[in-house]
């Protein structure tokens, strides 16, 4: 989306609209796109500043890093702010920075929890406890001495002897 400086100069301009799906360039195993980026925003010129404010939208499908299945989450923010240096320039693109703000606030570790419809999470294999730990009967020190013993037999070259 490309605002010139010409449309806000005398008046606010409202922009309302969505982005295809392909605007996130995300299309892998953890993650989809499952609806457009969709924008209501207004623009006004304050000095030599674009500020912009508004709303924008989008919802994904997400892999649950428990269970491993895929959840939809909406990302929406309610009151989006950016002002934007606009001094020479005669347009600026706002792509990229509505794109960037609808992933930033995508979760790091999606948790079915975490969905629209939150659901409870059951995880695939089997979770230990600590009761369930039991040490090796290994004597796990004389292993680490076993390892460490190479480096005894190890003699360092003289670098300043080429014969050696």
């Amino acid at each position: 989306m490309i605002i010139y400086r010409q449309q806000v100069l005398e008046e606010d301009v409202e922009l309302t609209g969505e982005f295809p799906i392909d605007v996130f360039q995300i299309d892998g195993e953890e993650i989809r796109a499952a609806s457009p980026l969709r924008y209501h925003l207004q623009a006004s010129l304050q000095e030599n500043e674009l500020l912009i404010t508004g709303t924008i939208s989008s919802s994904f499908h997400l892999r649950c890093v428990r269970c491993l299945d895929f959840f939809e989450k909406s990302i929406h923010i309610q009151a989006l702010t950016l002002l934007i240096p606009f001094e020479n320039e005669a347009s600026i693109d706002l792509t990229e920075r509505l794109r960037e703000d609808i992933l930033l606030d995508l979760p790091g570790y999606p948790r079915c929890e975490m969905a629209d419809s939150p659901r409870e999470c059951k995880p695939s294999g089997t979770i230990l406890t600590e009761d369930d730990y039991h040490p090796s009967t290994n004597d796990s020190l004389t292993q680490e001495k076993e390892i460490w013993s190479a480096l005894d037999d190890w003699k360092p070259t003289d670098r300043s002897n080429p014969n050696s």
